[in-house]
């Protein structure tokens, strides 16, 4: 197994993509300097977190690499694209291939065959996803609450869309979704629906009047006085929580 394919196989490990630098530094490999930056941001340098993002401007495309023209947004994280926006259509045919471009944890979804998607294995590495335009309905929210490949999700986007209360009991008591913090609901039908559930989640409401479920555990982070919106804006910033040593 080469470093980046160590990488791949654990996307949220520090470790792995240390040894995959020392790997790129031997060889003079061209994506060295950012994941270096990166790793030294994380490290707490903050002058690396302004320089590594004016790398990204300057030669994003090139340091990204082919995955930069089989998507149709993506963003770094950690020093290596970790972030993308795709079709519905081209991650059922390609999700695998994305996947091993790149260690993918966030995903935005769009266009049709959206409740497809979540039928793929390659959802089972991601942390962040949201779909965006039409489809964002209850068959979408039960196809979510009962996938098996989401049980890594921490955070899930479902703005804009027709959820109603079938949709919004379906993910709140879903067993498949154990690691999640909160759902975004913004903008549903269910959104009116604000009132505590048995199964002990909570809702909320953002100072710009988004609209969220979090389960209890978290309930201190979603309050008044520690609310921060900008924690599920897209693109997502993973530093809060996904890396591990």
């Amino acid at each position: 197994m080469t470093e980046f394919e160590d990488v791949l196989a654990h996307p949220r490990s520090v470790t792995a993509r240390r040894s995959l630098l020392r790997a790129w530094i031997e060889q003079n490999a061209p994506q060295a300097r950012l994941l270096e930056l990166a790793l030294a941001a994380h490290d707490g340098d903050p002058a690396a977190h302004s320089e590594s993002a004016r790398l990204v401007r300057k030669h994003g495309r090139e340091l990204a690499g082919p995955i930069a023209d089989e998507v149709e947004k993506f963003e770094f994280g950690m020093g290596l694209v970790a972030w993308i926006k795709t079709s519905a259509d081209e991650f059922i045919r390609r999700g695998s291939d994305l996947t091993a471009r790149a260690p993918l944890l966030g995903l935005l979804v769009v266009g049709e065959r959206k409740h497809d998607v979540m039928s793929l294995p390659p959802l089972g590495q991601i942390l962040e996803l949201a779909f965006f335009g039409p489809g964002i309905d209850d068959d979408l929210a039960r196809a979510v609450a009962s996938s098996p490949h989401c049980r890594e999700l921490r955070t899930l986007r479902l703005s804009n869309g027709t959820i109603g209360s079938a949709g919004l009991a379906a993910l709140t008591a879903s067993g498949s979704l154990p690691n999640i913090v909160s759902i975004d609901l913004t903008g549903n039908p269910c959104a009116a629906e604000l009132t505590q559930l048995e199964n002990g989640g909570a809702f909320f409401v953002g100072p710009a009047g988004e609209f969220y479920w979090a389960k209890a555990r978290d309930a201190q982070f979603f309050s008044s006085d520690s609310f921060n919106p900008a924690n599920f804006f897209w693109p997502p910033s993973f530093d809060s929580y996904a890396w591990t040593d």
